[in-house]
């Protein structure tokens, strides 16, 4: 077609020409010999359709060249737009097909599939299904989900975008526009065609991925579908994953059976510290990464990364235990019941399970209990290291009398000889006497027995301030590192971020006792001695952050339930932390 219209201008030149030259000819040219004046002009004419039609002759034998060589030009020329038969759709929730002879304006479905029998004229949207054309479609197709599949024979007018899920094209089928395919790429049968361009992404299987056997690639998508779409750990399509639930519940059935005083002490975080479990589950997300990272950058503690990622998942193991155990419990409660330990068990298993089954919610629900499972084994494990530890009253308790000092006795000796003297001046006795109590008569009477008692050393006035746990140490640390990030992002030392750090709180802590964070919160690091703070303390104190840390996080939170609320690095370095009566000026 476009050899035609290029030809055709050529032919009809040449014919302007021969009336041209007929035209100008003068008008005494005829009136003279009319027969002699008339036969040039008819001799041109002639010529000039004998050169018209060798040129259409021409034209057409290059359409038949281009025609042989270029099919695809007949396969684009689809006539005009046929007259809709209906409304468009648009769907949530379920699959639609438009029959063979409908013609729908579009069709948009979310949350299900769309077949083309028929024919659409504006675009084709699915989205978390697929899209099947097997009709035509003149506008574009997009799919967010499981892919486009063309019929044998289908024809795409406009783009086709296929993500998660990519193209797959059957014999004869046609994409006049773009095809982008991307995770999961494009794959073409015999005859299959694109005349746009093709941006194939991530491809699976077929010429540009693994070619794979039919029921793999079946297998693949059903899992794709059900599990990463649908949001959810379990289906009841897929066998597979009820095979690793089964698993994993009897695991948690095996830590009941061998652990049940230590599932029952956690079941009990769960209940009643149910919000503080949560809040440390979540500060182990990101801590415990870090801490495995900075235990690899330091070369020598990298021995330990996998004993400590081995200790972190067991403990969320366990964790997941306890909580199957107290979900049990708590259905037991709400039926008036109490069910063993295992029963337990396999009843939050199975309200779980449940749970998993539900769309959307299934995968939230999963990584909700792993966070407060971890965090509530945590907790746990802070609570059962504090009562192996003896309490302080009852050491005190223990404790015998004292035994007492010279002044004592020199007091009780005392006693006596004024017994006797006094009865020496009211006539009672002659002479003085000495009164035997049983006393050791051999104790002298000193001087130090009339001095006054000495009095205790005076405590620094910080001591006497009340001490800081977890919690506004916690926001003291989230405003220090947002004022470390402001202040290094423009300046480019982002990257030494995790050096600057810990040197910022030494800085502080010497030269202020706190931070910025703690300013605002009016809170101070003071020595127990009295002693202000200086470097050496402040270089011990910041290194034993570091390990605190590298441990989960631990050291941390361990000021939220130490009887001194102390964290690792104020047991190492000697210090507390105290709430101020007034805000401390920064300069």
């Amino acid at each position: 077609m476009k050899s035609f219209s290029s030809n055709r201008p050529l032919a009809a030149i040449a014919l302007a020409l021969c009336l041209w030259t007929f035209v100008s000819r003068p008008p005494s040219a005829f009136s003279a010999e009319p027969e002699r004046a008339i036969q040039p002009a008819e001799t041109a004419t002639h010529k000039a359709f004998a050169a018209l039609d060798a040129a259409l002759d021409r034209v057409d034998e290059q359409l038949d060249r281009l025609e042989s060589e270029h099919p695809d030009e007949d396969l684009a020329d689809w006539g005009d737009r046929p007259e809709e038969t209906g409304k468009g759709i648009h769907a949530t929730g379920h699959s639609v097909t438009v029959k063979a002879g409908q013609v729908l304006p579009e069709v948009v479905v979310t949350k299900g599939s769309a077949t083309i029998d028929g024919e659409v004229t504006g675009d084709v949207v699915v989205i978390m299904g697929k899209a099947r054309i097997n009709g035509r479609v003149w506008g574009s197709v997009v799919n967010v989900g499981q892919g486009i599949v063309l019929g044998p024979e289908a024809k795409i007018l406009g783009d086709a975008v296929g993500i998660l899920g990519g193209i797959h094209m059957k014999t004869n089928s046609l994409i006049v526009g773009q095809a982008v395919g991307i995770i999961g790429g494009i794959t073409k049968q015999e005859g299959a065609k694109v005349l746009g361009d093709e941006v194939p992404v991530g491809s699976f299987w077929g010429p540009d991925g693994v070619d794979l056997p039919e029921s793999v690639k079946r297998a693949l998508e059903t899992n794709f579908k059900e599990l990463v779409l649908l949001g959810r750990p379990l289906s009841l399509s897929l066998g597979w994953v009820w095979v690793v639930f089964a698993i994993f519940t009897g695991i948690y059935l095996l830590f009941g059976l061998v652990f049940p005083s230590a599932c029952e002490l956690t079941a009990d975080v769960l209940r009643n510290r149910a919000l503080t479990s949560a809040v440390v589950g979540l500060l182990m997300v990101p801590l415990v990464p870090l801490a495995l990272l900075l235990m690899t950058f330091t070369g020598v503690l990298i021995v330990a990364v996998p004993f400590v990622a081995a200790a972190v998942f067991l403990g969320g193991l366990f964790g997941k235990a306890a909580l199957l155990l107290f979900i049990g419990q708590a259905v037991g409660r709400g039926c008036g019941s109490k069910f063993p330990a295992l029963v337990a068990i396999l009843i939050g298993a199975g309200v779980l399970a449940l749970l998993y089954l539900v769309p959307f919610v299934g995968l939230l629900m999963l990584k909700f209990t792993d966070v407060w499972a971890l965090g509530a084994a945590m907790v746990a494990l802070f609570i059962g290291f504090r009562k192996e530890r003896p309490s302080e009253a009852a050491a005190g308790t223990a404790v015998a009398a004292p035994i007492p000092g010279p002044a004592a006795f020199n007091e009780a000796a005392a006693a006596p000889a004024v017994t006797a003297y006094a009865a020496e001046t009211s006539g009672f006795a002659s002479q003085p006497q000495t009164i035997d109590v049983g006393m050791p008569s051999s104790i002298p009477l000193t001087p130090e027995s009339s001095a006054a008692p000495m009095s205790p050393p005076s405590t620094p006035e910080a001591l006497t301030l009340p001490r800081v746990g977890f919690k506004d140490r916690f926001w003291a640390t989230c405003i220090d590192w947002l004022v470390l990030a402001v202040a290094c992002g423009p300046t480019g030392l982002m990257g030494y971020f995790l050096f600057l750090f810990p040197l910022y709180f030494a800085a502080m802590w010497v030269w202020k006792g706190t931070t910025v964070g703690g300013i605002v919160l009016r809170l101070k690091v003071v020595r127990l001695d009295g002693r202000r703070l200086d470097w050496a303390t402040a270089g011990v104190r910041a290194v034993g952050a570091l390990f605190g840390s590298m441990a989960g996080g631990l050291g941390y939170f361990w000021s939220g339930w130490d009887s001194e609320k102390q964290a690792w690095h104020d047991k190492i370095a000697g210090t507390v932390v105290v709430k101020t009566k007034s805000v401390q000026p920064l300069v």
